[in-house]
């Protein structure tokens, strides 16, 4: 209230009643209060109020007048008012803030203006209070903001005046236990609810109260410690626990904690952080603003350590970068664009011979001589230029310790963010090394190319379902596929179908065992049909982890050394039948030639017993059919020494179609009607050399058999033709020689045979005849004639398709010759000569000086040579003919003739025997000029045979 209102209540006061005083005062809206003073001058009681007082101290107005000033004002306003009594005795008034206590407790701050008046005669004090509350609150809202500033002022300074994440976090638990003025402050790091205990990574608190941190103790994570920091992680602001509230205490008993606050810390990198408080000393209730002031400085700690945790990644990848870039051993280098180095790696500095500070700021023309610096400004203007990396390579010399390298250098133009040329990195490796491997790596790829693609065995690598992933030239020429069609493909299917299951059989066998490689023989069938025999060594790749990751194989082709082997088999066979055919031959000639001896001595004497007895007498009939057996088994003996190829021939060159031709119709009687006989004689036939009577044996034995094979009605045909037998042919059949042949074929369509009894069918006395209808000497004797004659017989037949005879005689050149027939005296010619007879065989000896006798010849007769030696030389007169066996123990005959011959030049020989010797015939072939006469002989046929020789 101004003054000039005062003096005018006082002055109403004065001049007006009681009652419009309080009018006044009642329209006034400020809290007013009149007081009156004491006898002794001190400020009395409350003389007056007005409404405003009463409805705002909470009093009505009796009781207002009957109470003190000291009993509305608080006590701690008392010193205050003591003042302001001494400042209105000075001067009269006064203005100062003080506060009213309401009735119902409550401190109202108000603006007091007082002044000292007098009204009546009496003096009093005019008193006019000002509610200032709100000004108050302002005035304290104000004052926190400023200290919430300061303290978050002072929270900034710590974050920015440090980069190291460590010191920061030191400081703003230190600065945040300065603010708060709690008993510890801390910081927990990691932050992990479930691990089994937690340790305080930071702490800061008072002597009296130690923590976790100061006591280097692990807390367990019990499952409360676990729900407090669950519920600090996933808050939002401020948790807060105290003890004698409604959320009291129930972790960090043991560090004397009665009341706590923390508050997640979430940085953006890393793991979050919980920052805390506690309070020991007593249940401390957290207020509004303090929680508030905690989340904020929570807030910027996070910042502050999200930059700091940046700047200590940035730092250690700076770090770790650096050591990557000097760890490499490539040289690295960034120049801007004038060529000016900007930075360098250590290997770059051992090049240049200098350290990275010493080389920043200069260029290259600084160290290397002006040619290779501008080699080297070259390429980085022509990376610089295209825009992109420029590679090149190049020899160095290294200053550090002078070697030299070849490298290969990578120049790469650097851009800024916006896209400006700022300059070029290098980048060097040294390829000096790698060339050299690269030299080795031909190398022993020709060696690969030559041992595995230039092989001739077969190469495969396969993965563990069998399917192809590698195949050397070999393998493919053997496969007939190209790579691209190889590869892939199972290596199973190119086994022949009838060795895949053995094979795999044995395979999965492998497998199972312990054997380390897999040996295996098959045959594998080319892409177009060929098969080939492979002989196969595989073995199991397994990975790091010794597991079986695949199979790699190697195989020899022996197909080439199966058929060897198939035909040394074939050939042996050839050969054991050869000589089995040879050992039977010449037991059958040795045999044939004594049983001769008998058979000889039998019709001797059966041919003398006949002649002087009359054809009447009864016996006669008995010496005629032992004569007639006995020729037969001369016959059959005949026929052993043809097999034997001991039998003497006379051959003769023949014209060989004219020969059978001769012979046609016989062989169609002796075959029968049923039995069609076919001729197919060839045009130009060549001529051979043969005995007529070995011809006929052939086409007869030949004939027969073909007609036993038909049974009833077939068909049997007679070829004739030349032939060229080449030495291919003859590798395939060891008794032929290479040269022209005249061709003999007899075929039929009869039953055939198997190849079991082809292997047999020349074996003399071997048949498929039932007992009595064959002798079994049939094909032998026509096999004994054949080789005789250096000839070959091949045989083809199979069961129910017939069989194929095919003779090759060797052929001649020159003119045929005139086989004459000369018919047998039936009288035996007689004569009157002497004749020498020399025979080891007693009986043989006997038989035939009784025929020779008989016939009117003298006869000498020698059991040896020696024998016969004597004679010769005792003998008075002419000895005319020398009949001799060729072989005897002391001398074979041909040498007793040349000895005797010296004392008889005139004398003339006749040789005998059950079968030749090369003493007069080569393998069988009588020498020009040689008499001779087969055992056993009839009388008609030595009567004969003598006088032809003599005649001669």
């Amino acid at each position: 209230m101004s003054e000039s209102a005062s003096n005018t209540v006082i002055e109403n006061k004065e001049n007006s009643s009681g009652t419009m005083l309080r009018s006044i005062l009642n329209g006034i809206n400020d809290v007013i209060v009149v007081l009156g003073f004491t006898d002794t001058g001190e400020v009395g009681p409350i003389v007056e109020v007005n409404d405003v007082a009463c409805s705002r101290l909470g009093y009505n107005r009796e009781e207002l007048l009957n109470m003190g000033i000291d009993e509305i004002i608080p006590s701690e306003y008392f010193e205050r008012q003591y003042d302001i009594h001494r400042l209105l005795a000075e001067e009269g008034r006064a203005v100062y803030e003080s506060a009213y206590r309401s009735g119902d407790g409550c401190v109202i701050p108000v603006e007091i203006s007082v002044q000292r008046v007098e009204l009546g005669g009496k003096q009093i004090v005019f008193s006019v209070a000002r509610d200032i509350s709100e000004r108050k609150r302002s005035e304290e809202i104000s004052k926190e903001h400023l200290h919430f500033m300061d303290c978050l002022e002072r929270i900034d300074q710590v974050i920015k005046r440090n980069t190291d994440v460590e010191q920061m976090l030191q400081e703003l638990v230190e600065t945040m236990f300065s603010i708060f003025g709690c008993d510890r402050a801390w910081l927990l790091y990691p932050c992990d609810p479930d691990a089994p205990s937690f340790r305080v990574h930071l702490e800061i608190t008072r002597a009296e109260y130690p923590g976790a941190k100061v006591l280097n103790v692990d807390v367990p994570m019990t499952s409360a410690q676990s729900q407090n920091m669950r519920e600090a992680l996933e808050s939002d602001g401020p948790v807060t626990y105290a003890d004698g509230t409604d959320r009291p205490i129930s972790t960090a008993k043991q560090f004397g904690v009665q009341s706590q606050m923390f508050i997640p810390v979430n940085p953006k990198l890393g793991k979050p952080w919980v920052l805390g408080m506690h309070q020991c000393s007593y249940p401390r209730i957290w207020t509004k603003e303090e929680k508030n002031l905690f989340m904020e400085i929570a807030r910027r700690t996070a910042d502050g350590l999200s930059s700091a945790l940046h700047i200590r990644e940035l730092r250690d990848n700076e770090e770790r970068f650096r050591t990557l870039v000097n760890t490499i051993p490539d040289l690295i280098w960034l120049k801007d664009a004038d060529g000016v180095f900007l930075n360098c790696n250590k290997t770059f500095e051992r090049f240049l011979g200098a350290k990275e500070d010493d080389i920043i700021g200069k260029t290259d023309y600084d160290f290397v001589d002006k040619e290779l610096a501008e080699f080297f400004r070259e390429h980085d203007r022509k990376a610089m230029t295209a825009g992109k990396a420029s590679s090149n390579e190049e020899w160095i010399t290294f200053a550090d310790d002078g070697h030299r390298a070849l490298l290969y250098t990578t120049k790469i133009p650097m851009h800024d963010i916006k896209g400006r040329l700022i300059g070029v990195l290098g980048v060097g490796r040294d390829i000096t090394d790698l060339k050299r491997a690269e030299q080795e790596l031909r190398e022993s790829r020709k060696q690969y190319l030559d041992l595995v693609e230039e092989t001739p065995d077969l190469i495969t690598r396969v993965d563990v379902e069998g399917r192809l992933l590698f195949v050397n030239h070999a393998a493919l020429d053997i496969f007939g596929l190209a790579p691209e069609e190889c590869l892939g493909r199972l290596a199973f299917d190119f086994i022949h179908p009838e060795d895949r299951e053995a094979t795999i059989a044995a395979f999965q066998a492998w497998l199972k065992g312990s054997e380390e490689n897999f040996t295996h023989e098959n045959r594998q069938v080319a892409i177009d049909g060929r098969v080939h025999h492979m002989a196969w060594a595989i073995r199991a790749e397994k990975d790091e982890s010794g597991n079986v990751s695949g199979f790699a194989g190697a195989a020899r082709d022996s197909t080439g050394l199966k058929r060897a082997e198939e035909e040394k088999a074939r050939l042996e066979s050839q050969l054991h039948q050869a000589q089995k055919m040879e050992s039977v031959g010449s037991l059958a000639g040795g045999v044939a030639h004594d049983f001769n001896n008998m058979l000889g001595v039998i019709l001797g004497h059966a041919s003398l017993a006949l002649l002087k007895l009359d054809p009447s007498y009864p016996l006669y009939g008995h010496l005629e059919e032992i004569r007639k057996a006995a020729e037969r088994s001369a016959d059959l003996t005949q026929q052993l020494l043809t097999f034997a190829r001991k039998q003497t021939i006379a051959p003769k060159v023949l014209d060989l179609n004219d020969a059978v031709a001769s012979m046609l119709n016989m062989l169609q009687r002796l075959i029968g009607e049923r039995i069609q006989l076919t001729w197919q004689p060839a045009a130009d036939l060549w001529l051979l050399r043969l005995d007529p009577s070995q011809k006929s044996q052939i086409l007869t034995n030949l004939c027969v058999n073909a007609r036993d094979s038909i049974g009833d009605i077939g068909r049997i045909t007679i070829e004739t033709g030349n032939s060229f037998i080449d030495g291919e042919y003859c590798a395939n059949h060891v008794d032929v020689l290479p040269g022209e042949y005249v061709r003999l074929v007899v075929s039929d369509n009869g039953c055939g045979m198997d190849n079991e009894t082809k292997q047999r069918i020349f074996e003399p006395f071997f048949t498929t005849k039932e007992m009595g209808k064959g002798t079994g000497l049939g094909l032998a004797t026509v096999f004994g004639i054949v080789m005789q004659n250096n000839g070959s017989i091949n045989v083809y037949s199979e069961p129910g398709l017939g069989t194929t005879f095919t003779i090759y005689l060797p052929r001649h050149v020159g003119n045929a010759e005139q086989v004459t027939r000369e018919g047998m005296a039936m009288s035996a010619p007689r004569g009157q000569e002497s004749i020498l007879l020399v025979e080891d065989e007693a009986a043989i000896l006997d038989m035939a000086t009784m025929i020779l006798t008989e016939q009117g010849y003298t006869v000498l007769g020698a059991n040896t040579p020696a024998e016969a030696v004597r004679l010769a030389n005792e003998h008075v007169g002419e000895i005319s003919l020398l009949i001799t066996d060729v072989i005897m123990p002391e001398m074979n005959g041909k040498d007793l003739a040349h000895h005797l011959l010296s004392l008889h030049p005139r004398l003339k020989c006749l040789f005998m025997s059950g079968y030749t010797a090369d003493a007069i015939a080569w393998h069988g072939v009588l020498d020009e000029g040689v008499n001779f006469i087969q055992k056993p002989f009839s009388l008609y046929d030595l009567a004969i045979k003598v006088r032809e020789v003599l005649d001669s």
